[in-house]
């Protein structure tokens, strides 16, 4: 039965690890980049964390985010991330509305994928990171 559902390609969305440095604690934030020309309707973001970390399963709390509209040709900050959470592997599922279509995709970023030296400049933010997409 969900194979009867069609699954259009997600284009222009993109997960972005972005460097904050006024905040030692949370050395990153997660954005969401919408380059599409057109809105995102009824936006839900999923995140959770899960990993081993010194010979122990650890796995976060499910963080849900709704946004009623991430605009087209702009960026959205979704939370904070510390810096135990980094040595996790991290998984982010967006599903969003386009004129009346449903649209999903999951973004993981790896345990140790965010280390230092990775980084690179973030279309529409004008800040270093890492982009996934």
């Amino acid at each position: 039965m969900k194979a009867d559902i069609p699954q259009p390609p997600v284009r222009g969305v993109f997960l972005a690890l972005v460097i904050e440095p006024d905040f030692s604690d949370t050395p990153y934030t997660a954005y969401f980049i919408n380059e599409n020309m057109q809105d995102l309707s009824n936006a839900m973001v999923v995140s959770k964390g899960y990993g081993e970390v010194h010979g122990q399963q650890i796995q976060t709390s499910t963080l849900r985010h709704f946004y009623e509209c991430i605009e087209a040709q702009s960026v959205q900050r979704i939370e904070p991330i510390s810096a135990e959470a980094l040595e996790l592997t991290n998984e982010y599922w967006i599903s969003y509305f386009i004129e009346g279509q449903v649209f999903d995709k999951k973004f993981v970023v790896l345990a140790g994928s965010t280390e230092l030296g990775k980084e690179r400049e973030i279309p529409f933010l004008g800040k270093a990171g890492i982009l996934i997409g």
